[in-house]
């Protein structure tokens, strides 16, 4: 019976399923993770390796999974896995592209009208005062987003997704990437292609969906803060280190964007303290997937692209398909 080696707790439901059939080593309290000491026994002894919750799978621990032929990671992004060392070891990676993307795009736009609307200053203000007292008559700081344009940055499963509900909102949308879709896509999606700089200087909510790699890191810094209206949101829903996080404090805080909302950091699990200290920002500690029935399709989807693999398959979550050709 080939055996699985899941790194920390999952619920029932996404198991059950698959037991009897395979041999599952998982915590049983829930929230339980395995400690490192027992975690590099586990990878040892196992045919398929499940990262749950972040857990850095560099080299060291890719060659503890000896025979291992997959290696599941919990979420879209993967860059926690050494994937090319991975390849080299003939090692599948598999992610769960699939399940993240309603709720990663949702947790954008709820993102968007908090910082649009001020409602976290809104609410600390009231909690502080408890009155409810008249603000100024035209405050200039909250925006309206119907008419306004969005940027989206990374136009794959969930900026599209991101990009319909803003459409659904009145927002034009113009978007980034680097294979843009036949002019025929754009005018039928009624979503238009932009280079990177001009989307800057055009949008009024520019939202970060793209993955991290070495040639995105520090993409959005202060040069590119600089090129974005002064009325300008930023929204960082995709990894922290796509953005220089002092650059972005420094322009809120300098009024070269109106305001920003993150919840991915570049220094996870530290906030840098003068992004933390503006009380305009809206911040959430990465929980855009946090849902837990989103939480439970992730883990089904990366266990059922683990089965196929172990079937023999190459399952349509593998980032790597390359390590078995």
């Amino acid at each position: 019976m080939k055996k699985i080696f899941i790194t920390r707790w999952i619920p029932e439901e996404c198991l059950s399923p698959y037991l009897g059939k395979y041999e599952i080593i998982c915590p049983q309290e829930e929230e339980a993770s395995f400690s490192a000491e027992e975690i590099n026994q586990g990878a040892a002894d196992c045919d398929a390796f499940y990262c749950i919750g972040g857990l850095s799978c560099g080299r060291d621990l890719i060659d503890r999974t000896g025979e291992a032929r997959v290696i599941g990671n919990f979420g879209v992004g993967y860059n926690n896995v050494d994937v090319e060392y991975a390849t080299q070891k003939g090692k599948l990676v598999i992610n769960t592209p699939d399940s993240v993307t309603r709720v990663t795009a949702e947790h954008t736009i709820a993102m968007m009208f908090a910082v649009a609307r001020s409602i976290p200053l809104y609410d600390r203000e009231l909690r502080q005062t408890h009155l409810c007292g008249r603000n100024a008559m035209f405050l200039h700081r909250d925006m309206l987003l119907e008419g306004k344009t969005l940027g989206v940055v990374g136009f794959g499963r969930i900026g599209r997704a991101v990009a319909q509900m803003a459409q659904a909102l009145g927002m034009k949308i113009i978007f980034y990437t680097t294979h843009a879709p036949e002019e025929s896509e754009q005018r039928r999606l009624d979503m238009w292609y932009r280079p990177f700089e001009e989307l800057l200087r055009q949008a009024d909510v520019v939202s970060c969906h793209i993955p991290y790699r070495k040639e995105n890191h520090h993409l959005f810094d202060a040069q590119a803060f600089q090129k974005m209206k002064p009325t300008a949101y930023f929204i960082n829903m995709a990894r922290g280190p796509v953005m220089d996080e002092r650059a972005l404090a420094a322009a809120v805080k300098k009024g070269i964007l109106r305001s920003a909302a993150i919840d991915v950091f570049e220094f996870e699990p530290e906030v840098t303290p003068e992004l933390a200290e503006l009380p305009n920002v809206v911040l959430t500690p990465h929980v855009g997937s946090c849902v837990r029935e989103a939480r439970s399709a992730m883990a089904a989807e990366g266990l059922s692209g683990i089965i196929s693999a172990l079937e023999g398959k190459i399952p349509y979550n593998a980032v790597n398909p390359q390590a078995w050709s």
